[in-house]
């Protein structure tokens, strides 16, 4: 490639605030306006090896979807491709991705009845694999819906209390882990308010069990501890993996996928509600430490009930974020 047209294009494209990689006819790179180069970049974006047609497609990088743009030129022997993140432009509307899940549902329900009526019971379990498969789809979805909601400022601010979300979460993962993870509370007496999201902070405390977990393999020792210290309530997430097997292993721990949006999501609840969040590691896995602003108890109260945690049932939230680590039998 001629280096002055080389240099004419990195003078165009230096303050662009998209991605911009320039390659040469073996995709090797002569040039990005970010410091992070992407390896193999023929590979990671998929466009055949010898294309010269200027075209686009969504890619995967880094766990993130990002629509990359190819610009071509054979006779001055380059190419240009463009990175746009799509957070904020999902490529499925979110009302579509349910409209899909239940068709699915729907379907597998079918031939649920189907397989009973013919007596081909051992077939059944297939269908709890498509719906775990299922599962992980709709959690991204509602991972990324969930952030955007978050950037523009929709999430909820609330005073609730603590104590009341955590038993009922308790409840609710105790029907789903059943034997594979024994979870204890250790709570302090007395009302401890917090100002957040109620309905989204139980997602973000199981988001985070999930992290803890470093051996999913293992059957888990889990412990919410919650307590007040100098006008700050503390809440402690702790996982800790036991020498014995999980006996519920077939399909739970596959393509689950990237935890990148996991880590987003925690992050922006901490920083939009002032969450102080340290880690420590454990011995046989890892504890995570939040310090909440305690609010005042006056005024507008939200009361949480367990019908409102179950409103969705099998695809609300909590056990869609644990879909990662465990998907409770549909059938």
């Amino acid at each position: 490639m001629d280096q002055v047209i080389l240099e004419s294009l990195k003078e165009l494209y230096a303050t662009s605030k998209e991605q911009v990689v320039i390659v040469d006819t073996q995709w090797h790179t002569l040039w990005s306006n970010r410091e992070k180069e992407i390896t193999q970049i023929r590979e990671e974006t998929g466009f055949p090896e010898n294309i010269w047609e200027n075209t686009e497609r969504p890619v995967m990088l880094d766990g993130k979807i990002y629509q990359c743009h190819l610009l071509c030129n054979q006779k001055e022997e380059y190419r240009i491709l463009t990175f746009r993140f799509l957070l904020d432009e999902s490529m499925l509307d979110f009302t579509e991705i349910v409209n899909i899940v239940q068709g699915i549902v729907t379907n597998c329900e079918k031939l649920y009845q189907e397989l009973t009526d013919e007596g081909m019971y051992d077939q059944r379990r297939y269908l709890n694999r498509i719906l775990a498969l299922t599962l992980r789809i709709y959690r991204h979805s509602i991972l990324r819906q969930t952030l955007l909601r978050g950037r523009e400022g929709l999430w909820r601010h609330q005073v609730f209390e603590m104590y009341q979300l955590l038993i009922q979460l308790q409840q609710k993962l105790r029907r789903i882990l059943r034997g594979t993870v024994d979870i204890e509370l250790d709570l302090c007496d007395g009302r401890l308010f917090v100002e957040g999201d109620s309905t989204l902070l139980p997602s973000i405390v199981t988001l985070l069990m999930v992290q803890c977990i470093r051996t999913p393999e293992k059957r888990q020792e889990v412990t919410f501890r919650l307590a007040e210290q100098e006008g700050t309530v503390v809440l402690e997430i702790s996982s800790e993996a036991t020498m014995e097997d999980r006996d519920d292993l077939e399909g739970q721990l596959e393509l689950f996928g990237s935890d990148l949006l996991d880590k987003e999501l925690i992050a922006l609840y901490c920083e939009i509600f002032d969450i102080e969040m340290t880690q420590s590691d454990l011995e046989n896995g890892m504890a995570v430490t939040l310090r909440i602003p305690r609010a005042i108890s006056s005024g507008n109260i939200t009361l949480m009930s367990a019908d409102a945690m179950d409103v969705q049932g099998y695809f609300s939230p909590v056990p869609v974020m644990l879909s990662r680590f465990r998907y409770r039998d549909y059938f």
